[in-house]
C-alpha cells in the first residue's frame, strides 16, 4: 500500500515525527471480512445496506518505508526505518485494532456506495 502519512508521537518507546510519503507491504496476508448487512426497498426493488464490516488480517512479514521522517534528516529517518522494520511484530500489534478500524470503516463506506445504488438481484444471482 502507498500513501501519505503524519506522525508525532512515539512508536514503542522512540519518539518518531514526520509527514510524507509512505509504502507498506504485507507478505503472503490472509484476511477474513465479517459484513453485516440489512436489506432495503426502493421502488419495489431490493439493495442492501451495510450495517457493520469488519476486517481481520494476518502476515507472515510487514515492511514499511516512511519518507521525510524527522524534516528529511536521513541519518535519522533511515535509523528509524530500520527500526521500524527490526521490529515488525510489536508495531503490527500495537497499531493493528486502528488500523483494522479504519479498514473497516472505508471498506463499508465503498460497499455501501454500490449496493444503495445497484439493486441487490442485479449484484447477486438467486
Amino acid at each position: 500500500m502507498k500513501g501519505k502519512y503524519r506522525v508525532n508521537g512515539k512508536v514503542l518507546v522512540l519518539p518518531i515525527q514526520g509527514e510524507g510519503d509512505c509504502e507498506l507491504r504485507l507478505e503472503n496476508a490472509t484476511g477474513l471480512f465479517d459484513v453485516n448487512a440489512r436489506y432495503l426497498k426502493n421502488g419495489g426493488e431490493k439493495y442492501a445496506e451495510v450495517t457493520d464490516f469488519r476486517v481481520e488480517f494476518n502476515t507472515t512479514r510487514l515492511r514499511m518505508r516512511f519518507d521525510n521522517l524527522f524534516n528529511g534528516n536521513a541519518e535519522l529517518s533511515t535509523q528509524m526505518n530500520k527500526f521500524l522494520n527490526d521490529n515488525w511484530v510489536d508495531i503490527l500489534q500495537e497499531l493493528k485494532p486502528g488500523v483494522l478500524e479504519a479498514f473497516g470503516g472505508a471498506f463499508k463506506e465503498i460497499a455501501n456506495r454500490i449496493f444503495l445504488k445497484v439493486p441487490f438481484d442485479k449484484l447477486f444471482l438467486p
